[in-house]
């Protein structure tokens, strides 16, 4: 499996990342990721670093709720079937 390595910029900094994933879909996760800490920084005056922190719970607490969302899907679509 090959890997694709790109540099993004995350939070004002440049990361060099190396991903088996392409390279749009690897520079959207990271365009995700320093939006929502562009969204924890203009509401406060924390460093990166805490905003990176508060960024990744944030991120955390939507993937659970996704993966609540797709159970009660997957859930409903069990009972129907039966």
């Amino acid at each position: 499996m090959s890997k694709n390595t790109i540099t993004v910029s995350i939070g004002g900094r440049e990361y060099t990342l190396s991903s088996p994933d392409n390279e749009e879909w690897t520079r959207r996760v990271a365009s995700y990721v320093d939006r929502k800490i562009g969204e924890v920084s203009l509401h406060s005056s924390m460093s990166t670093e805490i905003a990176a922190v508060v960024a990744a719970l944030s991120i955390t607490e939507e993937l659970f709720e996704a993966q609540k969302e797709n159970q009660a899907l997957r859930n409903r679509l069990y009972k129907e079937q039966k």
